[in-house]
């Protein structure tokens, strides 16, 4: 804002108010000449600084002033355009347009609601069965919930499924199909003869090769041999990884080996590589075969588990879908949180899930699918070892499966506190446990003095400040022989089962084990104790079945009792069987886009309000009133919107040209209203030349296209123009910013001009002050001796 010499409450200085400031710091400097027998100097310096600096400083607030009342009104006007923009961003699509409203004759059987994408018609449903989960129930009672069953030892429980078409592949650890020669290359003077010969052994058959690359490169080489090892065997092929040339067979089981590059003697600085044959390094294994059950289920595989240097990582499979590439994510995604690197990495070839790791020093095996897993109830995790001083813990070790919940707290003593917290890392690894450690301590200490650092199996707890820490330790999770214990064990498994404590009141036992599965035909499952500790039965009203209905005469069977796939656009959420047929209809709803309609008006009319007032020198507006007087930009804008949005749609139907046939009108004063009683007809009579003339029949029309729009659409592409960041609102507030910016540059020049003025004076009055009082005191001994020489002479 400008700094003000005139205080205006509007918030405008006018011409008035300048012309009484500078008379007033003019009167000042005369008022300062006193007559007497002294003068005010300081009073007179500054006064004659006010007088050449107000007048100037005067000018320079008036223009930071307008210019700060121009962007003011800029920015209302832009706010209430995208007002405007947001309400027509509303029905700019014709998908805007496709609401339906559903009646249903048997709500109790079913519920059905119809999406955008739906189109009107009519349905008799009939329900024969709905889908329902597998139910088992331990086969005896427990007295209580916390009734011992092993003696308090742990013991595993076994869940699993024999699912029809299941197939868990067959593992392959070393890749008998894949041969490679590392770190070849071309001489000193690399040149296309570098390399005489090229040998190779396939499915027992040794070949030879001549190379003939294009020109002296690995890449050129490699596409020579796949060229040539192409033509004999189809399934082969050469590419260079690293800086290594790989051979390959598409084949898994044809045998690729006794490769070898042959230099030429006279090529100096050649270096024909490292042969490297299977075996293979094993940072690479491979599941071949595997697939989902006849009925695909995500919960088809139970279990996978896949050695990496020795240690065996086990994880409970959850992909999106039933796709082997959703396997394949879900598998990397959670072999690389246990493993707690990016290093693994999950393909697929085929029915191939092939395993590797981008550091070829480490050792994959052993890859294994599984339809069964096992759920503990000791969860086998590892609480370490505290140091002596107890500020660190080593070898922690997650369970099996490890499992984000293995450990049940974490205690350390900070200073004199002791803390205690519930971890809850983000994957089942150390470096994640000590992340959430360190973020949790920070808060219960709310600050971020505690630092917790992994390293390897290990983590250390330090303060930066020097507090001591003492009696870390980490307890883990284990669930008791119990009901309840098991029931804990199996929900927090996540193994696609869930588990309660019911009590059936029989006599002395009471409580039992419920178990539930997903619902659905092929979501079956199995579950056992160790050693028969507890049994479990489902009865014949417990199995798992699907969904199964007919809508007009086409029988469906889904999984669900929700479903979204039978009638276009609709979701039917399944209640209950019927003995007769239930009769949907869907019909058109206009009444959202009636009301959409009808909230335009007052967003035009706040619009066309806001430039009459920014742009009237008469208005009494606050704040925004008259900041745009003589601003014709913006009126233009106003003029090209109000014949965007009432003249003729670019899409005109037979009978809905413009908004004029819709009820839109204005007044002689621009103020916008609506004949609701004509918009009523033309939504009942003419929708659809209602949806072309707004929409042009389109959805999601690109802000680049020029395909024509409809009214609507080609008001909302004219309004993103308009307040774009390179549009001309946004340019005229950028101007008014950059001119403030230069004024306030000249303010502050003037003031340092001013300020070395006054100096100028002060020191130059200071002098003339100096010469006054010495030419006074001059006066004062004259008139002194003359009156002592007159008493001298007369005597008196």
């Amino acid at each position: 804002m400008a700094t003000s010499s005139i205080s205006s409450t509007s918030g405008t200085s006018t011409a008035a108010d300048i012309q009484a400031a500078n008379k007033a710091a003019a009167q000042r400097l005369l008022t300062s000449l006193s007559a007497g027998s002294g003068v005010d100097v300081a009073s007179l310096a500054q006064n004659l600084v006010d007088a050449e600096r107000i007048p100037k400083e005067n000018a320079i607030n008036a223009k930071i002033s307008k210019n700060d009342n121009k962007i003011s009104g800029l920015a209302a006007v832009k706010f209430m355009l995208d007002e405007f923009k947001a309400r027509l961003s509303e029905i700019k699509d014709k998908s805007s347009y496709n609401a339906l409203t559903a009646s249903n004759s048997n709500t109790s059987a079913l519920n059905i609601t119809a999406n955008n994408t739906a189109t009107a018609g009519s349905y008799n449903v009939s329900i024969s069965s709905l889908a329902k989960p597998q139910r088992s129930l331990s086969s005896t009672g427990f007295a209580a919930a916390t009734t011992p069953i092993n003696g308090g030892l742990p013991f595993d429980l076994t869940l699993g499924s024999s699912r029809a078409g299941v197939s868990t592949g067959t593992t392959s650890n070393l890749p008998v199909h894949i041969a490679r020669i590392t770190a070849p290359s071309f001489g000193t003077s690399p040149a296309v003869t570098d390399f005489t010969q090229f040998n190779v052994t396939v499915a027992g058959v040794a070949q030879t090769f001549t190379p003939n690359p294009a020109s002296a490169s690995l890449t050129d080489l490699a596409a020579d041999l796949s060229t040539q090892l192409n033509a004999y065997d189809s399934t082969l092929s050469v590419t260079v990884d690293s800086g290594n040339l790989v051979i390959t067979s598409t084949d898994l089981s044809k045998r690729v080996s006794a490769v070898s590059l042959t230099a030429d003697p006279a090529a100096a600085g050649v270096d024909d590589g490292t042969p490297v044959n299977p075996p293979f390094p094993t940072f690479m294994a491979s599941l071949s075969g595997a697939s989902f059950g006849t009925n695909a289920s995500t919960t088809d595989f139970k279990n996978f588990s896949l050695t990496v240097d020795g240690k065996v990582l086990s994880i409970r499979p959850r992909p999106a879908d039933t796709s082997l590439t959703a396997l394949a994510a879900d598998i990397q995604e959670q072999l690389r949180a246990v493993d707690g690197t990016d290093e693994l990495t999950v393909s697929v070839s085929g029915t191939t899930l092939n395993f590797s790791s981008t550091n070829t020093t480490r050792k994959l095996t052993n890859p294994v699918l599984s339809q069964t897993t096992t759920i503990k109830t000791d969860t086998g995790a590892n609480v370490g070892t505290p140091s002596g001083t107890g500020n660190s813990i080593s070898n922690i070790q997650f369970g099996s499966p490890p499992q984000i919940t293995d450990f049940k707290s974490f205690t350390v003593k900070i200073g004199d506190t002791v803390r205690t917290i519930i971890p809850a890392p983000d994957a089942p690894n150390v470096a994640s446990l000590a992340a959430d450690l360190q973020k949790r301590l920070r808060i219960v200490e709310r600050n971020d003095d505690i630092v917790v650092t992994a390293n390897g199996s290990g983590i250390s707890i330090s303060s930066t400040s020097g507090k001591q820490i003492t009696q870390a330790a980490l307890t883990r999770t284990n669930y008791g022989d119990t009901p309840e214990g098991i029931i804990a064990a199996i929900n927090d498994a996540n193994a696609g089962v869930k588990a309660e404590l019911i009590n059936d009141g029989s006599p002395g036992s009471p409580f039992k084990i419920m178990v539930t599965g997903a619902t659905g035909a092929s979501e079956t499952f199995a579950l056992s104790a160790e050693n028969g500790l507890v049994n479990f039965a489902t009865g014949a009203d417990n199995q798992a079945s699907d969904a199964q209905l007919s809508v007009n005469g086409i029988n469906y069977t889904r999984k669900s009792n929700t479903l979204s796939d039978v009638i276009s656009g609709s979701t039917i959420e399944l209640r209950s069987t019927t003995t007769t047929a239930a009769s949907v209809v869907l019909t058109q709803d206009t009444s959202a886009v009636k009301e959409k309609l009808k909230a335009l008006v007052v967003a035009y009319n706040d619009v066309d309000n806001i430039v009459k007032e920014t742009t009237d020198p008469e208005s009494t507006l606050e704040t925004y009133g008259k900041t745009l007087v003589g601003d014709g930009s913006v009126k233009l804008i106003r003029q090209q919107l109000r014949n965007m949005f009432l003249g003729q749609s670019t899409t005109p139907g037979a009978t809905i040209t413009s908004m004029a046939d819709l009820g839109f009108k204005t007044d002689q004063k621009g103020v916008l209203s609506l004949d609701e009683t004509k918009l009523d007809a033309a939504l009942k009579d003419n929708y659809g030349d209602l949806v072309k003339a707004l929409t042009g029949n389109q959805s999601n029309v690109s802000a680049l296209s020029t395909q024509p729009a409809g009214v609507i659409g080609d008001t909302v592409r004219r309004l993103n123009s308009i307040l774009a960041n390179d549009g001309p609102l946004q340019a005229k507030t950028g101007n008014a910013e950059t001119e403030n910016s230069k004024y306030k540059a000249d303010m502050e020049k003037l003031q340092r001009r001013m300020e070395t003025l006054l100096r100028r004076y002060n020191q130059q009055f200071a002098a003339m002050e100096s010469l006054v009082g010495s030419v006074n005191a001059q006066k004062t001994s004259l008139k002194s001796t003359f009156e002592g020489m007159m008493a001298a002479y007369t005597n008196k």
